[in-house]
């Protein structure tokens, strides 16, 4: 629990930091967002499955990124699954955590919402982004 809330909190400080730096500039922080989510993803991952077998195929990777990384992250696993069978996978988390704090933030225009949405995505977005193991 404990380790859940420095994550939480260290997230929303990081995503905070970002937009008062670049409050104007939206693709630069989310770019950063990513930058940093992707770095922190990458470590995790190998961490997380070193002593794992090298996946042989796209889907086992994403069902490592499923059981594995999500859950380690996230503390559930994702909700859905669903691919068109051309190499895109989408994943849906009907309840995702980091979105969830933003909700104390309502009484802000409806732009701003959007905005940190889209902002508390984009580190987590690449954080679970697929590399090869």
């Amino acid at each position: 629990m404990v380790d859940e809330t420095l994550f939480d909190y260290l997230h929303m400080a990081i995503v905070d930091y970002y937009n008062n730096e670049n409050e104007n500039d939206v693709e630069s922080t989310s770019s950063y967002l990513s930058q940093i989510g992707y770095r922190v993803g990458y470590s995790l991952s190998e961490r997380l499955s070193k002593e794992n077998p090298r996946y042989r195929d796209e889907l086992d990777t994403v069902k490592y990124l499923c059981k594995e990384l999500w859950i380690c992250l996230f503390k559930k696993q994702v909700d859905n699954l669903r691919t068109n069978h051309q190499g895109v996978y989408v994943i849906h988390d009907g309840r995702f955590r980091l979105l969830q704090q933003t909700l104390i933030t309502m009484n802000k225009p409806i732009d701003n919402i959007n905005r940190l949405h889209a902002l508390y995505l984009a580190y987590s977005r690449d954080i679970t982004t697929i590399q090869k193991l």
